[in-house]
């Protein structure tokens, strides 16, 4: 019972990290595509969302 929580936990965590990774790399495509000056104000929350 025990090998099999620490697989499901093992298993969650991955997928929350894939799910993560993917949102990250999608945010600096976009920060890096667009023009800055389609960002009046910046692309601060976007950069600091995606650091998470």
């Amino acid at each position: 019972m025990g090998s099999l929580v620490t697989i499901f936990t093992i298993a969650v965590v991955g997928v929350a990290s894939l799910i993560l990774h993917s949102f990250n790399m999608a945010a600096v495509t976009v920060i890096q595509r667009r023009n800055s000056f389609n960002f009046p104000h910046g692309t601060g929350k976007l950069e600091n969302f995606s650091s998470f």
